[in-house]
Formats: structure tokens, C-alpha cells, sequence
């Protein structure tokens, strides 16, 4: 297809552009789309496989009540809380305490009850269903206690979620899908996961990855060192010193305590109570 591609390019030059190769070609050289069983919002290709990772689960109304019912959800203290605009870019990348929250609460309140008086075998509740599974091995994986039932109870979840999975995305697992079914195991030897997961690597991952370096190589360890021993040392001066009792002095320390109340919420939380 040639078109005037001159300074200014209007639509009338699209136009007759197009006009000019209809005319100009058969109809048999049209490639048509074919019809899939997939919403449009889901379109790919009839030869090429779904790219996973861009599948809409949840249409924009759904995330909407989501939204809404976290914000009228009241969770507990030791909870952390999902983002009000749960769904949408602007909220970053969610930790994983805010996921296990989503997830095994908010999510289930919503899709239980949008979904969960769907026709058996409709697409919203086959995917409820399988989404059960997997909040249900969780669930049971996280407990404060482990016993070779609550192992194999997780074993059946999870390897059922992963077969519905299969059934409904047609895609293959990923590697952390492989290691979920080596984690039976791993319950009847150690016992209970908070015993030896990998939360405080993963907290001081976090916490590396927020300080400010100069990006010169040989310098960045001296500069996570520098800047985890003046975090460390900020803390043991609010917590021992005595300040006095006034209204300037109460005010910094609730100031200090708002700005960093992420160390004492969440995960941390979670392994007191």
C-alpha cells in the first residue's frame, strides 16, 4: 500500500489509500482473523499461544468491587493491608504480605460472592474454583503447625491447582510451580515454614535495595554499610533515649514512628502473633 507521505499527512490520503488497494486486490487476500472462544479482550492469534502473563482474569468491573470492598474491609493490625487501588500501576510493586492479604481475603470475599453462583461450568466459576485451591494451600502451608496431614492436604491443593491451571490456560508451569511440589517435603522435615523461609533475607533485600548509592561499583558495599549501620543507629537512639515529655518532642516521635512503622507491621508481625 503507497500513500502521499508528503510534510502534512492527512486523512484523506489514508483514505484513498485504502480505497485504492481494495480496489485493487481480490477479496481472497484479505486475512481474516478467525473466531476464537476467548473474550476480545483476550484476543491472540489461532496458531500462537496465550502470553499468560497478559490474560484478563478480572475485567475492570470486577477490580472496581474489588477496590471497594478493600476499602470497607476493616483487617487486622497485624494484617497488611492491600492498596486501595489494588490493580492499577500507580500502587508499585505489592510485597508479599500484601499479595498473601489480597489473595487469601480481599480477593475471596469479592469472587465468592461475584462468582461463586455461577453455572458450574462457566469460565468465572471453573476459575473460582481453581482459585480456591490455591489460597486453600497457602493457607496450610503457612500454619503455625505442621503434621503429615496438613502436608498432604497441601500436596492435594496445590498439585490440583496446578492441573486446573493446565486445564484453563493451556500453558505450561513455570519453575515456581515445579518447586510448590517439592515443598511437602520440605513441611515433613523442618515443620513449620517460619521457621526457616526466607522472609528476613527477602526484608533485607528490600531494605539494600532502598538506599541511595553512587553507582561506582567498588563503593556500593561501603554505602549499603554506611547506610544500614545509620538506620540501626537512628533506632536505638528513639527507642532508649529519654526525651522529654512535651508536645514538640511527642510530635517528632509520632513523626518518626509514622515515617517508619514498616519495621514493625506486615511480616514481622506476623511472626509474633
Amino acid at each position: 500500500m503507497e500513500c502521499n507521505t508528503g510534510p502534512k499527512l492527512i486523512k484523506r490520503a489514508y483514505t484513498a489509500a485504502l480505497l485504492h488497494w481494495a480496489q485493487s486486490h481480490p477479496i481472497n487476500e484479505l486475512i481474516l482473523p478467525p473466531v476464537l472462544d476467548e473474550d476480545t479482550v483476550d484476543f491472540h492469534i489461532a496458531e500462537g499461544a496465550y502470553d499468560i502473563s497478559k490474560f484478563h482474569v478480572l475485567t475492570p468491573d470486577v477490580l472496581a468491587v474489588i477496590r471497594e470492598d478493600i476499602s470497607n474491609t476493616y483487617f487486622p493490625s497485624w494484617m497488611e493491608r492491600p492498596p486501595r487501588n489494588f490493580g492499577t500501576a500507580t500502587h508499585g510493586k505489592l510485597k508479599a504480605d500484601q499479595w498473601r492479604t489480597a489473595c487469601t481475603v480481599s480477593l475471596f470475599i469479592t469472587l465468592t460472592r461475584l462468582w461463586g453462583d455461577a453455572p458450574a461450568d462457566s469460565k468465572e466459576y471453573v476459575l473460582l474454583h481453581n482459585f480456591v485451591h490455591l489460597i486453600t494451600a497457602t493457607d496450610l502451608a503457612t500454619r503455625r503447625s505442621m503434621d503429615p496431614d496438613r502436608a498432604k492436604a497441601y500436596d492435594n491443593h496445590m498439585r490440583r491447582y496446578l492441573q486446573g491451571v493446565l486445564d484453563i490456560f493451556s500453558h505450561q508451569l513455570v519453575p515456581n510451580h515445579h518447586l510448590s511440589l517439592h515443598l511437602t517435603a520440605c513441611l515433613l522435615l523442618f515443620g513449620p515454614v517460619h521457621g526457616w523461609w526466607g522472609f528476613p533475607f527477602e526484608r533485607y533485600n528490600g531494605i539494600l535495595g532502598g538506599l541511595n548509592v553512587n553507582n561506582i561499583a567498588a563503593h556500593i558495599p561501603l554505602t549499603f554499610m554506611d547506610g544500614f549501620y545509620a538506620g540501626a543507629e537512628l533506632r536505638r537512639l528513639m527507642a532508649t533515649y529519654g526525651w522529654p515529655d512535651t508536645v514538640e518532642y511527642r510530635d517528632l516521635l509520632d513523626a518518626y514512628r509514622r515515617a517508619f512503622q514498616d519495621t514493625s507491621r506486615a511480616s514481622v508481625n506476623r511472626q509474633i502473633y
